[in-house]
């Protein structure tokens, strides 16, 4: 079960002891982050990337192609920092309800504390609108991630857990969007009042 729940991309870029060539790449992607989310998709340059980075514009383009190519490894970066915050201590944990509850808890806040990386992602969102690149990358995650949820949900909701999962998913994309445009005290209550919010419409 494990193997399945806790998998993550493992784009290797958050890992301990990188590669020089590893570490460069990873300062790129953390460049064109800032950058992506500072001036957009089509307005950021690969020369500010590339200088903020401390590399050169062929360095980019040799690892990563073009800057839909760095975007897309921005985007992996993102998703696997986020599903490493997310599916942490979920094995601590005695059942899957408890399991869903820390999932939603640990999701939220990855948001409310990583708040420029969740602004890069509702930039990717609103690229798989009129992307279609993009749009199958998304598909692809989300998939990936009602797979991780329908597998918590399965012994308590049974073959509903798919459209749980579905339901938990966009439950959890609405409050985290509201947590970063909305003014509101995101101390530990609130979360777990968000928490408590999704698990109710879950029934279980």
């Amino acid at each position: 079960m494990k193997g399945s729940i806790f998998k993550t991309l493992e784009t290797g870029y958050h890992a301990d002891n990188l590669s020089h060539g590893q570490e460069m790449r990873k300062r790129i992607i953390e460049a064109g982050i800032h950058l992506f989310h500072k001036h957009g998709i089509e307005q950021a340059k690969l020369s500010e990337i590339a200088k903020k980075a401390g590399v050169s514009r062929t360095n980019i383009n040799h690892h990563f192609g073009d800057r839909d190519g760095l975007f897309m490894a921005c985007v992996n970066y993102v998703r696997e920092a986020f599903q490493i915050y997310a599916v942490q201590a979920l094995d601590e944990e005695v059942d899957n309800k408890a399991r869903i509850q820390r999932y939603v808890f640990n999701t939220l806040s990855w948001g409310v504390h990583r708040p420029k990386l969740l602004s890069f992602w509702i930039l990717f969102f609103y690229s798989c609108s009129h992307d279609e690149k993009m749009r199958k990358q998304n598909t692809y995650l989300v998939d990936m991630g009602t797979e991780r949820i329908g597998l918590m949900l399965k012994d308590l909701v049974g073959e509903a857990a798919v459209e749980k999962a579905r339901l938990l998913q966009n439950m959890i994309i609405g409050l985290m969007i509201a947590n970063i445009t909305e003014e509101r005290s995101l101390d530990e209550a609130y979360i777990n009042h968000q928490v408590s919010i999704c698990i109710k419409a879950l029934e279980i």
